[in-house]
């Protein structure tokens, strides 16, 4: 097939490709470790959940916001869950001495709030410890399991390709924010097995689950109805519905308004708390065009995304052997396109590449062909380094660290399609 990677190394080089090999795996652990040692010394000085009020919003760690929202609903209807000032007060007590005037809003359904009800049992510095904990575990254990999925990858390159998640920049963001990322990943993961393997009702159930996040929730419903499986959708639209009543039950039926109006409360505000000047993507791009123009824009990219996760998913119906490419290609191209994709959410193009990948070691990079999958495997092997590249070479990489990864992300959908492509032809 054209663009494999060849096992056979050339005669004479065997030592000197599995040195460069070994320098680079060691490069990699080194970042992930210093990574893992900065969150774990937020941890101990508290830190880690720090809150940085700059005018109308609230910065820095997004972990309290998570927090409270457990707090109240361990309450149990006790509380109004989407109450501003029951949000301040519960997130004031926990983060003492800060005090806050206005709350981050956490834009989330009740039923995400239900799931940190256990993490909220914890003290917020503990908590904290433990919900990151667990989401580098569901990480690594997604991305193996993804990997191990994939012939084409030794069992070395397996484990370094998974342990590599550790050091790319996303992670390190999600590690320090403490988001849900890790979520998405584990839900995607579920995804793309059942899609494999036709499992209606788990691909169902990931759909229902992704609807927590409602915009990832689009990306696997359009993957699914492209690859003909459209009852996926309609089974997990009702799953979702039916867990609707969960909460109902708690609060009553009135919580959807609450959640409804609480939601339009955060979209008079979305940019700032979207931060699109943070995005690496096109939304960052779409930022510097004039305002009256980024609506439209906005929704051009969104348009162009979602035609391009149609068009291979579609190429692929009935074609197993095509499914990965195009599920690599379909969620490189939200990571470039979709309007609406964070740093930390961006872990998740690590694991769709886990599917593809022909090879995770830089002696085997020579040995491929074809233009795109050169491209695709050397823009997969920098991925680690693009985040300590900036930090050491571009000044105010603190507010500035997703520019890089814009041209980076544009690259990796560029050939992630030309790999598909390649593959589609020679199929």
């Amino acid at each position: 097939m054209t663009g494999q990677a060849d096992r056979g190394e050339p005669s004479g080089t065997k030592g000197k490709l599995r040195f460069f090999d070994i320098i680079y795996y060691v490069l990699c652990a080194l970042i992930a470790f210093c990574s893992l040692s900065i969150v774990s010394s937020k941890v101990a000085s508290g830190e880690s959940i720090s809150l940085i009020q700059k005018g109308a919003y609230v910065i820095n760690s997004d972990y309290p916001m998570f927090y409270y929202a457990g707090k109240i609903a361990a309450k149990l209807g006790a509380q109004s869950l989407y109450d501003t000032v029951t949000q301040l007060s519960v997130l004031n007590a926990s983060v003492k001495p800060v005090q806050f005037h206005s709350v981050p809003l956490l834009p989330y359904p009740p039923q995400l709030y239900l799931l940190m009800v256990v993490p909220a049992l914890l003290p917020i510095h503990l908590s904290f410890f433990a919900w990151v904990l667990g989401g580098i575990l569901i990480s690594l254990s997604s991305v193996f399991a993804l990997c191990k999925s994939n012939s084409e990858l030794s069992t070395v390159e397996r484990i370094a390709f998974t342990f590599a998640l550790l050091a790319i920049f996303p992670m390190y963001f999600y590690m320090v924010t403490g988001q849900a990322s890790p979520l998405w990943l584990l839900f995607l993961t579920i995804f793309f097995f059942a899609a494999c393997k036709q499992r209606m009702l788990i691909s169902a159930l990931s759909i229902a689950l992704m609807a927590m996040k409602p915009p990832f929730a689009l990306i696997l419903s359009v993957i699914s109805i492209a690859l003909g499986q459209w009852k996926q959708v309609i089974y997990g639209s009702g799953i979702f519905a039916l867990s609707m009543l969960i909460p109902s039950l708690i609060w009553g039926f009135k919580i959807w308004g609450d959640y409804l109006l609480y939601f339009q409360e955060w979209s008079r505000n979305a940019d700032g708390s979207m931060h699109p000047e943070r995005q690496p993507s096109t939304r960052w791009l779409i930022n510097m065009a004039p305002p009256e123009w980024q609506f439209a824009l906005n929704g051009l990219s969104l348009i162009i995304c979602l035609t391009c996760i149609w068009f291979v998913c579609w190429k692929s119906r009935g074609q197993r052997r095509l499914i990965p490419p195009a599920f690599t290609a379909s969620i490189a191209s939200v990571q470039f396109w979709f309007p609406y994709m964070h740093m930390y959410d961006s872990i998740i193009v690590w694991a769709a590449i886990a599917v593809s990948l022909k090879s995770f070691a830089p002696s085997k990079l020579g040995l491929l062909s074809g233009c795109s999958d050169k491209i695709f495997h050397a823009v997969v092997l920098a991925y680690p380094f693009i985040g300590v590249g900036g930090f050491l070479l571009m000044p105010d990489f603190a507010n500035k660290f997703n520019i890089p990864f814009v041209f980076a992300n544009a690259l990796l959908f560029a050939s992630s399609m030309g790999c598909f492509f390649n593959r589609l032809k020679n199929h």
